[in-house]
């Protein structure tokens, strides 16, 4: 299995278990000492674990939402404080700047810009309009 596959799975696993910066660091750190002795090619940190994921430019854009899915707080609804629909507050009452939801945008052109410089992948997406059937027929 390559690395970037290992760590994709490690920090799946951290994001689904909604785990801490920490229980990370110290997962690689058993790995790397006594389970993986040798070839192993881990990152050493979970900074260094997203930095290696940073790379492949899967980034995202993070946009607040009202607790109850009423409002998403873009644009010109970025400087609100709380919901214009129901009135809830933006953000946790008991933490300061912490907000109800977020909605997490993966932006779709750079990941098709990515995809079809692939020639593998460039060809299999377009497999559909080059195979079109002459017969008029879907």
């Amino acid at each position: 299995m390559h690395r970037l596959t290992k760590t994709l799975m490690i920090l799946n696993t951290y994001a689904t278990h909604h785990c801490i910066n920490g229980f990370v660091d110290q997962l690689l750190s058993l790995l790397q000492n006594f389970v993986l002795l040798k070839l192993n090619n881990l990152p050493k940190s979970h900074y260094k674990a997203k930095n290696l994921v940073q790379n492949l430019g899967l980034g995202y854009i993070s946009i607040h939402a009202c607790q109850n899915g009423c409002v998403l707080y873009w644009n010109e609804h970025e400087v609100v404080n709380q919901c214009l629909v129901c009135g809830e507050p933006q953000y946790v009452l008991r933490c300061n700047k912490v907000p109800w939801k977020i909605l997490r945008h993966f932006p779709l052109v750079p990941q098709l810009k990515r995809m079809f410089k692939t020639p593998n992948l460039s060809k299999l997406m377009r497999w559909h309009h080059a195979n079109k059937r002459k017969d008029g027929y879907v």
